[in-house]
């Protein structure tokens, strides 16, 4: 099976007409007043990325990585896979926010919201950076990328009024698990969202999932026990390591509805690659001294440099 995904357009379409931002030129302002703006914003900027890099591979520009190049491919479906996981999680997300503000979600709902928020938009700006770096290496000086980082890096740096940058966003999430215990609610309706799915293809992805949601759930519960200090020290990695379950988790789910709906196996293949490359030797989120100690110690011989 060729392990391209759908095009970008599609993919963008697949997952976001359900929060009315699927059509080209619709403002990516929130959704629904969510906060999910940026996210969506940055999901946009991968599939321009990847529009870009699928175009030049398939016209040949001089220089450019050819599409028939094994090499190429595979660069490329890791591109189409990232941008799967960002647009399947803010979908996900955006959709919870709707749920809310019908009033159809109740306290549980509201909570996980609360934590899913500044995670997807975690998860997607970083994810936005790194498509940019990979299309316009791809693009191979081609003017049509002129921007594409500038403007990834923008929106995961982001602002005041936009939620901030990377450490904001996982700042948030602590505050969000530490004054709300949200972080329980995102974690619950994560493993909610895969109960039921018992397709032979996506059982050890569903099984993966459920013993990273248990691991990332004793990580909270561990940081009654941590210094305040190691627990912030580490909470950008607990917040992305949060992000790439949650994706996955949503990958899961478009995987199982597509292959009931039209025996198609290629959301299984997405999701097989994004978890091998996110959480496949399953490591543990868990923030420890020694991880602040090791960061003082890199850190403190870069400024004896200077």
């Amino acid at each position: 099976m060729d392990p391209t995904p759908v095009t970008a357009d599609l993919i963008l379409r697949r997952h976001l007409e359900q929060i009315g931002l699927a059509e080209p030129g619709t403002p990516t302002g929130d959704a629904r007043g969510s906060g999910l703006g940026r996210a969506v914003a940055a999901c946009r900027a991968q599939a321009h990325g990847l529009t870009l890099a699928l175009a030049a591979a398939r016209r040949g520009v001089v220089g450019a990585r050819p599409l028939d190049r094994p090499l190429r491919r595979d660069a490329l479906a890791d591109l189409c896979v990232e941008l799967e996981a960002s647009a399947a999680g803010t979908a996900r997300a955006a959709a919870l926010a709707d749920e809310v503000a019908r009033g159809a979600a109740g306290v549980e709902g509201s909570l996980a919201l609360r934590g899913l928020v500044p995670v997807v938009t975690l998860t997607a700006t970083t994810a936005a950076v790194a498509a940019a770096v990979e299309a316009v290496t791809s693009l191979a000086g081609d003017p049509s990328g002129s921007g594409l980082v500038a403007d990834a890096v923008a929106l995961a740096v982001g602002g005041a009024v936009d939620g901030g940058g990377p450490d904001d966003l996982a700042l948030e999430l602590l505050r969000a698990a530490v004054d709300e215990g949200a972080l329980s609610a995102v974690l619950a309706d994560a493993a909610e969202q895969m109960a039921g799915i018992d397709r032979p293809a996506l059982a050890d992805t569903v099984h993966l999932l459920t013993d990273q949601i248990r691991v990332l759930i004793d990580a909270a519960e561990a940081f009654a026990e941590v210094d305040v200090a190691d627990v912030e020290t580490g909470m950008r990695t607990y917040a992305l390591h949060l992000g790439h379950v949650c994706a996955a988790v949503a990958l899961v789910v478009h995987a199982a509805h597509r292959l009931d709906a039209d025996d198609d196996g290629t959301g299984v293949a997405v999701v097989d690659r994004y978890v091998a490359r996110h959480l496949g030797d399953r490591r543990s989120p868990i923030p420890t001294p020694q991880r602040r100690a090791a960061a003082d110690t890199i850190l403190a011989s870069v400024l004896s440099d200077v």
